[in-house]
Order: C-alpha cells, then structure tokens, then sequence
C-alpha cells in the first residue's frame, strides 16, 4: 500500500521474470512477459531493474500496488522502486 499526501503522478522502474500483471487500485495498469527468447533472440530472462517503467496515478490516501508476477522456468523475480517517493 502506497500512501500519498495529495492526488499525483509519479513514475515507477521496475524489472521482472518471467511475466506480471500490474494493478493499481483494483486496475490492471500493465502486463507484460519477460521469460527466456520472450523480448528477442538474446533475452536469457533475467531481471535488471528498468529499463521499463510506469507512470502511477496516486489518489490522495491509500493506494493499492498489486505485482502479479509468474514463471515459466528457471524461477521468477520482480524488483521495484518509485523515482520520485516524496510526499
């Protein structure tokens, strides 16, 4: 649960193996699929933080961020940060 002081944006970085579901607040806000040979021929299906991110819509009050994260094989991983965390 995320807590903000007012209504705003902030971008969120965040990596991922094999695949996730974002949600934000009950809504899905991103899906993606990051498993071996998935992105191009050389994806091994490892996880660095980035290069992907997201803007996140933060009501005033509790915010609901729900990471969705499966695998094919080899294991699973998520790693997340908020760039500006601030208020």
């Amino acid at each position: 649960v995320l807590h903000s002081a007012a209504a705003r944006a902030v971008r969120l970085e965040f990596g991922y193996s094999d695949a996730v579901t974002i949600f934000l607040n009950g809504t899905p806000i991103f899906s993606g699929r990051n498993g071996y040979l998935e992105r191009d021929g050389s994806a091994l299906g490892t996880m660095t933080l980035g290069p992907d991110t997201l803007p996140l819509g933060l009501r005033a009050g509790a915010n609901e961020l729900v990471f969705a994260v499966s695998e094919r094989f080899g294991g699973w991983g998520l790693a997340a940060r908020l760039l500006d965390a601030s208020g």
